[in-house]
């Protein structure tokens, strides 16, 4: 398998995910399943933001073991 099939089964992977994070945030009755599926969500979103803020989680560790 070449790089452009790999590529193009992880975005179809992705893509059936975030299907089915969608349906879970608009039919569950169980509302931790749809925070869950709401924050999934957003890490796939706006991957900069979590990254950004796993950076300064990552600051606030170090600097408290100084």
């Amino acid at each position: 398998m070449g790089v452009v099939e790999f590529e193009q089964n992880r975005l179809r992977q992705k893509k059936i995910e975030v299907e089915a994070l969608v349906a879970l945030l608009n039919h569950s009755n169980n509302p931790e399943w749809r925070d869950a599926a709401e924050v999934k969500l957003f890490e796939f979103a706006f991957p900069e933001e979590i990254a950004e803020i796993m950076e300064q989680e990552d600051l606030q560790t170090k600097l408290e073991y100084q």
